[in-house]
């Protein structure tokens, strides 16, 4: 048929007002009465269409505006940090959620400076790629970004220091054989964490002993990457503490002073869900 469909499951509940306002209307339809088991597949086919239809959407009107553009997947990952600095720093930009497979299309394109995402173009045209890179750019923009040399090569150890963290979690997710992925969760949340905490948590504790972010009064790029890492990578992107922090009541206020930021908060009450 190449009318109206509609989709339901095979019983009344909310669908019959559907169906009843078709008849009332004399309108012609398929009624798609889908089982339980098929729903799941549905679901998923409805949410990829919806995504692939936002990125046309986003693309065609990207066309027409002289803004910032960050080009990353529908998803958190590697793109939130840069998300969340244009929050913080007040800078308005598209958010061009590029679907998986238009992605070689996008690459093809030459437009990504390293051929990854994430990259962003600037309202100039020019390109900048890498997340922690653009994160800083933005930053720096916004005016969070520390203004004594010292103070910013600081905040430059303290996202370093966050990134070193990436790649065990990297190996854990990519090994296969179950008995060393268990040896390496061991390792990485028994020692390797806990020690890189102790000493966040006293750089920390440096700045007006630990009241405030990480380089004093003002939020930076550091306190993004960090609060990044574990609100993105261990709570999911939900406002929750990580239970990784609990041990370290300064961090844990930190977390929480940074999701307080007012336009950081909107963000993440907004954003898209996303699995990751």
């Amino acid at each position: 048929m190449s009318g109206y469909k509609l989709f339901f499951f095979p019983g009344r509940a909310k669908g019959e007002k559907c169906r009843l306002a078709f008849a009332a209307s004399k309108i012609d339809y398929e009624d798609i009465r889908l089982a339980v088991e098929e729903w799941a597949k549905e679901k998923a086919f409805v949410l990829k269409l919806r995504i692939h239809s936002e990125y046309k959407i986003r693309l065609k009107h990207s066309a027409e505006m002289s803004g910032f553009k960050l080009f990353y997947f529908p998803s958190r990952a590697g793109g939130e940090k840069c998300r969340l600095a244009f929050a913080a720093a007040k800078i308005d930009y598209e958010d061009i959620r590029v679907p998986v497979e238009e992605w070689p299309k996008e690459k093809a394109s030459g437009r990504p400076p390293l051929g990854q995402m994430p990259f962003i173009v600037t309202p100039e045209g020019k390109t900048l790629a890498q997340s922690g890179t653009i994160m800083k750019y933005i930053c720096k923009k916004g005016g969070l970004c520390p203004a004594d040399s010292f103070d910013e090569a600081t905040a430059d150890m303290i996202s370093d220091g966050v990134n070193d963290l990436f790649q065990p979690l990297s190996d854990i997710y990519h090994e296969k054989d179950e008995t060393k992925k268990e040896e390496i969760k061991k390792e990485f949340y028994g020692t390797t964490l806990p020690a890189r905490l102790e000493k966040f948590e006293a750089l920390l504790k440096n700045r007006d002993e630990g009241k405030g972010f990480f380089l004093g009064e003002k939020l930076s790029y550091a306190d993004i990457t960090f609060f990044d890492f574990f609100n993105n990578f261990h709570s999911k992107g939900k406002e929750d503490v990580p239970g990784e922090l609990e041990k370290f009541p300064l961090l844990v206020e930190h977390y929480k002073r940074v999701l307080n930021v007012p336009e950081i908060n909107e963000w993440v009450k907004k954003r898209p869900v996303s699995e990751f």
